[in-house]
């Protein structure tokens, strides 16, 4: 008798890659969209996928989707701040009470502040702005942290700076983030002083943000971080220029100093935008034109992972690297390293979809999107999940692939995915499904319906045991007089969502 295969088991077969051989290249894919191909565009490029928009690019070219996408995101503009961006607070240092009315303040600001970033995935339904912003979050991390002193104001701010750069230039990326606030104090950059350099930015920088590791010496680190000494950040009333980053002439190092080759020299005035222009951002064009292709590659990695396969394979490699050289070749511009891949035949290669383990972010924002399910709710069940917003877990981000399926989250995942549903009104559920063109026949309704929530759709065998669960019991000829009741309708269409809400291909995209 075969053996039962554990969902472990099931797990680690689905994710198998051996037989991954994907021939397509960087090539423009060439047939109009049809729902599955939309389907799988904004699954990678969006947090929520709605079936409406997805259904307004269906017989478009990849270019003309992709190019809808991408201007959506350059046209939407920052959104509108928190309410309490601008607030300032009393030093502790100066105020006996300061200290503990800090603390509160604080606590409560980050919260909503994760509040605010939450209802900006939820509305945000037909561009890239969240997904990048997510994802330059967790590469170019840091976190809220109240012993440390990075409020609330900081991590907005450093929200709002990626949103800003998101599809921009790469080394001018690279030039904000360094004298961005929040980094500032992450990485130590306001403790890194002529008389005792703090290396801890400069390391990461070269590291985690630019060129990765094996490509500097520890001799460049010590040297990058001698140029990047002087900055501090304030954020109490009683100090100038609240949350942004002030140069202190005194604590910076008027040395000479050598990086890849190129020596740094102080033959100028030491104001703010001298050395800003003369340091920081000389320092990060050097970075590109000595390491311009480490940093490219790196660069190219990441984008790859994030938008097509977080595994790649030997042959995924070279096309990472043609990838690369498009990037370095373009003067480090984000937009066009990113369309590259959107347009791709690769891209849309069927052993490229469903693929990718999705993070709760992505998970409970998608399910809850469709449904009434409240944004403190969502934010405490992502937090339960492996992600809490603002606060990844070290410098590195969040490891991801599949470290958010593990034998404790899968199981959690199932039973809030239910909650949230079991939450619904059956009348509810029945109206939300009548989006379907395919609502008044049980077969269709239920490939529909499979096709919108996973990641890969299952063969006719096990959509047929669906769409038979769904049924209970009834024949399939009955439906169309099961759903004149619409209370009716929407209870058998969450029997059927509650059987996809507990298969494997749910957790991918």
């Amino acid at each position: 008798m075969k053996a039962t295969k554990s969902r472990r088991d099931f797990f680690e077969s689905i994710f198998e890659t051996k037989t991954r051989k994907v021939t397509a290249g960087l090539e423009v894919y060439q047939n109009p969209l049809t729902l599955s191909d939309a389907y799988h565009l904004l699954r990678r490029t969006c947090i929520v996928l709605d079936h409406n928009y997805a259904k307004s690019l269906v017989g478009k070219t990849a270019e003309a989707a992709v190019d809808e996408i991408i201007n959506n995101t350059k046209s939407k503009g920052q959104p509108s701040p928190p309410s309490f961006w601008n607030d300032v607070f009393p030093d502790p240092k100066l105020d006996s009470n300061g200290a503990s009315s800090n603390d509160g303040k604080w606590r409560s600001q980050n919260y909503d502040l994760q509040l605010w970033w939450i209802k900006l995935m939820m509305a945000d339904r037909n561009s890239l702005s969240e997904r990048l912003a997510f994802f330059w979050h967790g590469h170019f991390t840091s976190q809220y942290n109240i012993c440390n002193l990075i409020p609330a104001q900081l991590m907005y701010r450093q929200n709002k700076l990626f949103r800003t750069n998101e599809l921009g230039n790469f080394t001018s990326f690279l030039k904000d983030i360094t004298l961005d606030g929040a980094m500032l104090l992450y990485l130590n950059g306001n403790e890194n002083i002529s008389e005792a350099p703090n290396e801890n930015y400069a390391r990461e920088l070269l590291e985690l943000f630019s060129i990765g590791v094996g490509n500097y010496s520890e001799k460049d680190i010590r040297e990058a971080a001698r140029v990047l000494t002087g900055w501090k950040i304030n954020y109490f009333k009683n100090e100038e220029k609240a949350y942004d980053p002030i140069f202190r002439s005194g604590y910076y190092d008027t040395k000479d100093k050598l990086v890849f080759g190129k020596t740094f020299t102080v033959g100028y005035e030491l104001s703010e935008q001298n050395v800003r222009q003369n340091a920081i951002n000389a320092l990060m064009d050097t970075i590109a034109s000595k390491k311009g292709k480490e940093m490219a590659t790196f660069i190219a990695n990441k984008f790859y992972k994030q938008f097509v396969y977080s595994k790649p394979n030997p042959t995924d490699k070279a096309l990472i690297q043609a990838l690369a050289d498009q990037f370095q070749a373009s003067n480090f511009e984000i937009q066009p390293l990113l369309r590259s891949i959107l347009v791709s035949a690769h891209f849309y290669d069927k052993q490229n979809r469903g693929i990718q383990i999705v993070s709760p972010v992505e998970s409970v924002i998608n399910f809850a999107s469709h449904f009434d399910v409240g944004d403190e709710r969502k934010n405490n069940v992502m937090k339960d999940l492996g992600i809490e917003l603002f606060a990844p877990p070290n410098v590195a981000g969040w490891p991801g692939y599949r470290s958010w399926i593990t034998t404790k989250t899968l199981p959690l995942s199932i039973q809030y995915f239910s909650d949230f549903l079991s939450n619904q009104t059956e009348e509810s559920v029945g109206n939300w499904a009548q989006q379907f063109d395919g609502f008044n026949d049980s077969y269709k309704i239920t490939e529909q319906v499979a096709s919108l929530f996973l990641g890969r759709l299952p063969d006719e065998v096990r959509l047929e045991k669906l769409m038979n669960k769904m049924l209970g019991g009834a024949p399939y000829y009955e439906w169309p007089n099961l759903i004149q009741n619409k209370g009716n309708a929407g209870l058998r269409i969450k029997v059927l969502i509650n059987e996809l809400i507990k298969t494997p291909e749910f957790y991918l995209r």
